[in-house]
């Protein structure tokens, strides 16, 4: 389905939509900048769900309103280089690993960032032995990220 991984203040993702076991594009874009709060996401799973997540992100993340979401992981990268987890009940909480990863080719990228892989790469290693991870590979940095503090 994808590779998320982030390493040293970069996030980067992979950019392979299947459909029901096909190809249906390779330039997907997972990883996007939500410049209103200042961070970035990508997740892993199903589509519907990662849009679903977002919008609820951009809506302020109101409690009474967490949409329900069935197959789910994702990350958010803010200006300030924490990480911060997201599964399907929304629960967020932070990540203090130097590295994480999540998707159907994290096993392989955490393998690559062990070995000293930066998240770019690593995502690149997963493509290589992962069927649901291909297509060009987004990535955003933290420089980046804190251009848009406002």
């Amino acid at each position: 389905m994808t590779t998320v991984a982030i390493r040293d203040g970069v996030m980067a993702a992979d950019g392979l939509l299947n459909d029901n076991g096909w190809s249906a594009t390779k330039r997907h874009q997972k990883l996007v900048i939500l410049s209103e709060i200042g961070c970035a996401v990508a997740a892993a799973g199903c589509i519907q769900d990662v849009e679903l997540w977002k919008d609820w992100l951009l809506e302020g993340s109101p409690e009474d309103r967490k949409p329900d979401l069935t197959n789910f992981s994702g990350f958010m990268l803010k200006a300030d280089g924490e990480i911060v987890c997201y599964e399907t009940k929304l629960a967020p909480f932070v990540i203090y690993e130097p590295f994480v990863a999540v998707g159907t080719g994290e096993k392989f990228a955490i393998g690559a960032m062990e070995m000293g892989a930066d998240a770019i790469k690593a995502v690149e290693i997963a493509a290589r032995r992962d069927v649901w991870t291909g297509g060009e590979i987004d990535h955003v940095t933290l420089k980046e990220l804190q251009g848009l503090r406002r």
